[in-house]
């Protein structure tokens, strides 16, 4: 989500496309890749992209600051209703 949005560090970005490549194959676009094998559809990152975009500009107007890792962690867990939860103990 973070490379999709731009905010992937360059060396974090090449980490995510080799780990990708290696466990799922593909060629050398890891986005497609991924939502592929996710099926995630063809709109996904412009999806992804303008929900940061509002989420970001609605932070700016409440004049608060949310970080990308927050935006990310918010949509992995409308994705994956799991990952809100707590781990067991």
């Amino acid at each position: 989500m973070l490379s999709v949005i731009g905010k992937l560090a360059p060396d974090e970005e090449k980490l995510a496309a080799s780990d990708t490549q290696r466990v799922y194959g593909g060629g050398g676009d890891w986005h497609a890749t991924l939502r592929k094998r996710l099926s995630l559809g063809d709109t996904y990152e412009e999806s992804l992209r303008r929900g940061w975009n509002e989420y970001d500009q609605r932070a700016r107007q409440l004049g608060v600051t949310l970080t990308p890792e927050e935006f990310a962690r918010g949509v992995a867990g409308e994705m994956i209703p799991l990952y809100n939860e707590p781990a067991p103990k």
